[in-house]
């Protein structure tokens, strides 16, 4: 970096550098110049997704390996670089500003969904179905979506449905009309998540399989969720 600043180089220009510099150790140097060659032909051109696809497939040799693995774990990497490389295509106009770039823009994306727990809100493509592994949701985020075997766990009261909470405070008026009372609004909450159960439901194609907990954290476990005696019905 200080022969950098004294040549006046920019990064990642000033890493070629390393090959004059005398206190460097060879590990050291040969790395350097590594580094160089990975990203001179990449940083300067594009958004995010030319950024990463030039990187994966024409650099490095990180997908070599990942490609040749028939593991359930490489599969489950595979997927995960396709669902990135989809989100960051076509990025330039949208993350892109005045104070920032695309690609630093989009970085700053991804940070947030991380943060927020969204970094799996991605919907997988079509081709996902055929890993050979058990695929975790919401209800909400399986809309749409039809799988050979459905699990549905957890349904004991409190659980499934959740525990309604406390209202904060009262509704504006405009919210009510047409309702009588808070009855009405109850039942109106319970419809939904009734409607909600059903999409669970339908989601299995040829098994669909309902449980609950006998024993929960050491201690007996509610009672079973009335959905659970009213899907036996």
């Amino acid at each position: 970096m200080r022969a950098a600043r004294e040549q006046g180089r920019a990064f990642p220009a000033a890493l070629t550098l390393a090959e004059t510099l005398p206190d460097l150790s060879p590990e050291g140097r040969q790395g350097l110049l590594r580094l160089h060659h990975d990203l001179h032909r990449i940083t300067y051109h594009g958004d995010a997704w030319r950024f990463l696809s030039r990187y994966l497939f024409e650099t490095s040799d990180y997908l070599r390996p990942i490609l040749t693995d028939t593991s359930l774990a490489a599969a489950k990497t595979r997927l995960g670089i396709y669902q990135l490389l989809a989100t960051a295509q076509g990025t330039a106009k949208r993350f892109a500003s005045e104070a920032t770039d695309a690609r630093t823009g989009f970085l700053a994306y991804l940070r947030l969904l991380m943060a927020c727990g969204q970094e799996r809100s991605i919907r997988p493509p079509a081709e996902a179905s055929e890993i050979d592994g058990v695929r975790i949701m919401t209800v909400h985020q399986s809309k749409g979506l039809e799988f050979p075997v459905v699990y549905l766990p957890n349904l004991v009261e409190g659980q499934f449905p959740p525990r309604r909470g406390s209202r904060m405070a009262a509704p504006p008026p405009e919210l009510l009309r047409g309702a009588d009372s808070d009855a009405d609004v109850d039942e109106g909450e319970g419809a939904s998540e009734d409607c909600l159960f059903f999409v669970a439901l339908s989601r299995a194609r040829d098994q669909l399989v309902l449980s609950r907990p006998r024993i929960w954290k050491s201690r007996p476990a509610r009672r079973a969720s009335y959905w659970l005696n009213w899907s036996q019905c």
